[in-house]
């Protein structure tokens, strides 16, 4: 049976925090949960911050079984196992776990085995922040959290360097929690699928075969899944450092989990066939975009997006909707500046009769561009020009020029027009 929340709703920000540190013994936490459990502050809900190292994680190791009669003391797994599993039966056996909202388990020990101890132990009807990072959670500890019943009121899931493949973002729309999940960042994973480059490489293919014949692909109808998307609440995802490239990112697509994002941050090699894939993408309530490239580190014009990889973003419909664009260390020239002044200054309509009227109307509907950052490339005075002759970007509230070869007479012109809009 479902067992419902019953805390009333306020910030996670306003909750008590129970903090479990490395300087605690094991039974100073223990005593700690079981307290929080009889407080009358937990009828409001917790925050329980448990990011602890090993030291902590060995002392709970040893004394859990005898402290709340779990079955720790006896167990043979690995210390580094022992830990997660450890803690997890100290926060499951407690009694805490149905008030608490918040928790933040970055402890290098949670793999599969604590997961499943923590979720088929206790309940959490009221979690809503949960962060795993750090962690060796892997493919099968993501699948044991995937269909676990209780954490169905999740919002933000942050499983950063969590040992994840591509599998877990292939089970990510199955998962129980899918559809209320608001905010995922999966940063510094490793989402390479092997199995799915030839899907990836085709419609890639298939994409530029469309640009060559001159015909736009409707990116809905390329994407069925965006019509009735499992993650439809999702606002934010971050893949920082993720390996996501152009089979993971067909991934995403094919999913549909990317047709409901505001914000989209992909840091690492990404390059014109990522562009390529992306462009196509419907994601039509995206507003800002960050694109961290790797460019110093390349050996491969194909792992950042260069003149030729920003040119394909910028015939797409995503630019003109952008609040905030970063584009760093990704080799951008003049020609990119170009590209981007004139993505925002074209009539974005299906007529061509529309009045200039307009397309101010729908700009404002979309919310022109207001942050721009393009640190790390290679523009110089031209496209510095360009982007102060733009009235978009001419009027824009911050831009981030840094580490590009401008002259001196085009620094000074740039600070003369943006004044303090102007990152130094």
């Amino acid at each position: 049976m479902r067992k419902r929340c019953p805390l009333p709703s306020q910030p996670l920000s306003a909750l008590p925090t129970i903090s479990i540190s490395a300087a605690m013994t094991a039974e100073e936490v223990i005593g700690i949960l079981r307290a929080a459990s009889e407080n009358q502050v937990a009828r409001k809900g917790l925050r329980i911050d448990a990011s602890i190292d090993a030291s902590i994680g060995a002392s709970i190791g040893a004394s859990i079984g005898a402290s709340i009669g779990a079955s720790g003391a006896n167990h043979r797994n690995p210390p580094s196992t022992m830990r997660g599993v450890s803690l997890a039966m100290a926060l499951a056996q407690s009694g805490v776990l149905d008030a608490v909202r918040a928790l933040y388990l970055r402890n290098r020990s949670f793999d599969s085995e604590a997961i499943g101890a923590l979720l088929t132990t206790g309940t959490l009807p009221c979690l809503e922040h949960l962060d795993l990072s750090d962690n060796p959670l892997t493919d099968a500890g993501f699948a044991t959290l995937c269909q676990n019943e209780p954490v169905r009121h999740l919002s933000t899931l942050i499983l950063d360097a969590a040992e994840l493949t591509s599998t877990s973002l292939e089970r990510l729309a199955s998962c129980t929690w899918a559809r209320n999940l608001n905010t995922l960042s999966l940063a510094r994973n490793h989402f390479t699928a092997p199995i799915l480059a030839q899907e990836a490489t085709s419609a890639t293919s298939a994409t530029s075969a469309t640009s060559t014949s001159g015909v736009t692909a409707n990116p809905a109808s390329a994407n069925p899944a965006s019509a009735n998307p499992p993650l439809a609440k999702l606002a934010y995802l971050d893949l920082s450092l993720a390996h996501c490239r152009t089979t993971c990112l067909a991934l995403l697509g094919r999913a549909g989990l990317l047709t409901g994002l505001h914000a989209l941050r992909l840091e690492g090699f990404f390059g014109p066939d990522e562009a390529q894939l992306l462009a196509q993408q419907h994601m039509p309530q995206l507003a800002t975009l960050e694109l961290y490239g790797m460019f110093d580190l390349s050996e491969s014009e194909r792992d950042v997006l260069g003149d030729s990889g920003f040119a394909i973003l910028s015939e797409s419909p995503l630019l003109p909707r952008l609040r905030k664009l970063e584009v760093a260390v990704h080799n951008l020239g003049d020609a990119s500046a170009q590209a981007l002044a004139n993505a925002l200054a074209d009539t974005v309509t299906d007529s061509v009769t529309d009045t200039v009227a307009d397309t101010v109307a729908q700009r404002a509907h979309h919310g022109a561009l207001r942050h721009l950052g393009l640190r790390g490339n290679r523009i110089g005075d031209v496209g510095a020009n360009a982007l102060m002759a733009s009235p978009v970007i001419g009027a824009i509230n911050h831009i981030d020029l840094r580490d590009n070869p401008l002259s001196i007479a085009a620094a000074h012109a740039l600070r003369s027009h943006y004044g303090d809009r102007l990152q130094q």
